[in-house]
């Protein structure tokens, strides 16, 4: 068993490890994926509304939730089972030490779990999701400003009313405080 030093393992983390439960932390990465979502669905229903209300039902947008969000804190479980922890005393400090080590699963299943953590949870997941809530801003952004200036063509109006300048910079804004 490979020992990691007990004091980095204290907190919030220490009681995940204590009780087994380091998985729980997967539900961050499925939030980040849900917000991914949020912004795919507020791009579409702003390039095209009408489509977008026949192709994002509330149904399927609930299944993709759910399964996503089991599917990424269930891989998550198992990146969490990579410790196993053991209270230690020490008699002549009598002092009692929690150190994590390496569990038999994780020496078991050393590339497997590395992969997650490392490749799909350290690298895909992120840069995924950052790039397309990115993405997803920008060609929302481009498309209101767009229909901000065709409306001001279009309308009676001079000027565009401060509501629709405020309204604009308030979804940005929400869409960027989210992500």
């Amino acid at each position: 068993m490979k020992l990691v030093t007990g004091s980095r393992y204290t907190g919030i983390l220490g009681i995940y490890l204590r009780n087994k439960l380091l998985g729980i932390l997967g539900f961050w990465w499925a939030s980040g994926f849900i917000t991914t979502l949020i912004a795919c669905e507020r791009c579409a229903c702003v390039v095209s509304p009408l489509r977008a209300h026949v192709l994002l039902k509330t149904k399927t947008t609930a299944a993709i939730i759910v399964i996503a969000t089991v599917v990424i804190v269930g891989l998550y479980c198992v990146v969490g089972s990579r410790w196993t922890v053991k209270c230690i005393f020490n008699p002549v400090a009598n002092k009692t030490t929690v150190n994590a080590y390496s569990s038999d699963f994780f020496l078991a299943n050393v590339h497997l779990v590395d992969t997650l953590e490392g490749t799909v949870y350290g690298v895909i997941l992120p840069v995924f999701s950052v790039s397309v809530v990115t993405t997803a801003s920008a060609i929302t952004t481009v498309k209101l400003r767009h229909m901000m200036e065709w409306r001001q063509k279009t309308s009676s109006a001079a000027t565009s009313s401060s509501r629709d300048v405020t309204l604009t910079r308030m979804l940005i804004g929400i869409r960027m405080l989210k992500s």
